[in-house]
């Protein structure tokens, strides 16, 4: 019998520090970010066919993610800041992924600034070695236009083209459905000089 008592001791109390730790906000946390990344990994198909690729310069109609300015001119050495920006055509979302690609050789990643954005839970924030990775979500909805976040990039050269991209990665998760509904993704180009 008294080794059932202390089993049951045990027991008893990683259950009382399990329900202190799992506190109504932390589960929804935790539910939350599972939702929103189960729909921005398994949903790639946006309605009315394939997302266009992340080097269209274009504005539209189309739900999207873009990057601001399109083009610009950017000095050897300088600073250029990108904003990410949505517009989900009024339809509500949650969460939020933009996953962008650069050039390593003439670009540098600095930061990546959020204050501002639409969506209020910043769950990744990432940059560097080509890669810029940001994911947001929200407990609310999210209908409009609006900034997710500004990447800073700092030129590496001081002639030639170069590009900052959307990957297909990059989502935008509906608040009822969960489906990607992401349509078109806008690049930027940069023009390096001295």
């Amino acid at each position: 019998m008294a080794k059932t008592k202390k089993k049951s001791s045990k027991l008893d109390t990683f259950t009382n520090k399990a329900k202190k730790f799992l506190t109504p906000p932390v589960l929804f946390v935790i539910a939350f970010a599972l939702i929103a990344t189960a729909a921005l990994v398994y949903s790639y198909a946006a309605p009315g066919g394939k997302k266009k690729p992340g080097g269209d310069t274009s504005t539209s109609q189309l739900v999207n993610i873009s990057l601001t300015p399109a083009s610009a001119r950017v000095t050897n050495g300088s600073e250029i800041t990108l904003d990410v920006r949505v517009n989900t055509q009024n339809q509500p979302i949650n969460a939020a992924q933009a996953s962008l690609i650069y050039d390593a050789s003439k670009l540098e990643f600095v930061r990546i600034d959020s204050s501002g954005s639409v969506l209020d839970m910043k769950l990744i924030e990432t940059g560097g070695s080509g890669k810029v990775e940001i994911v947001q979500g929200t407990a609310q909805k999210y209908a409009g236009q609006g900034l997710l976040a500004k990447v800073v990039f700092k030129a590496l050269s001081n002639k030639g083209k170069t590009k900052v991209e959307f990957t297909n990665d990059s989502a935008l998760a509906h608040a009822e459905t969960n489906t990607n509904i992401l349509q078109q993704m806008v690049a930027a180009e940069l023009t390096l000089s001295r």
